[in-house]
C-alpha cells in the first residue's frame, strides 16, 4: 500500500508540474520576435451585414504560425497577445457550413439559439492567405478594426 501512495504522489506531483508549465508557456507564447502584447477587437461583416459564425486569422508577415479566433454571433472577434506588425487577415465560414441533409428543424433550431453560429457564406478568397486583400498593421496596445468583406 506505501508504494500505491508512493506512486499516487509522485502522479500528483507530475500533474501539477506539467499542468505549471503549460501554464507559464501559455502567458509567454511563441513568435517571429516582432513583439507580442496587443489586443485586437471588430467585427467581420460581408456586404455591409454580420458574419455570424467563423474564423478570423491574423498571419504573421514575418512568417510564423497564425493567430486565431472564433468569429461570434454578433459578427465580433477578439485576439489577446496579437503578434505587433503587419498581419494578412483571413476569413472563413465553411468550417460552420451545415451539411445538406441537415433535418430542417435541426437547421431552424440551430439559427434561433443565441450561441451557435449561422452559416453566411462568404467568398473563399478571403480563406485563402495567397489571396486575401485584407491585411491590418497592428500596433502595441489596444487595437479596435473592422472588416467590411465585399
Amino acid at each position: 500500500m506505501t508504494r500505491m501512495n508512493d506512486l499516487l504522489r509522485r502522479g500528483s506531483l507530475f500533474a501539477g508540474s506539467l499542468a505549471l508549465s503549460l501554464a507559464a508557456a501559455s502567458l509567454c507564447g511563441c513568435g517571429s520576435g516582432s513583439g507580442k502584447g496587443a489586443t485586437v477587437s471588430g467585427k467581420v461583416t460581408y456586404l455591409g451585414k454580420e458574419v455570424t459564425g467563423g474564423t478570423i486569422k491574423f498571419h504573421p508577415s514575418g512568417g510564423g504560425a497564425p493567430l486565431q479566433a472564433a468569429i461570434n454571433r454578433d459578427g465580433t472577434y477578439s485576439f489577446v497577445n496579437a503578434p505587433v506588425g503587419q498581419v494578412k487577415v483571413t476569413v472563413e465560414t465553411e468550417s460552420i457550413k451545415p451539411p445538406a441533409n441537415l433535418p430542417p428543424e435541426a437547421k431552424a433550431y440551430a439559427e434561433k439559439n443565441p450561441k451557435s453560429p449561422v452559416y453566411v457564406p462568404v467568398p473563399l478568397t478571403y480563406a485563402d492567405v495567397a489571396k486575401t486583400s485584407l491585411s491590418y498593421d497592428v500596433v502595441k496596445g489596444e487595437n479596435k478594426k473592422d472588416f467590411d468583406l465585399q
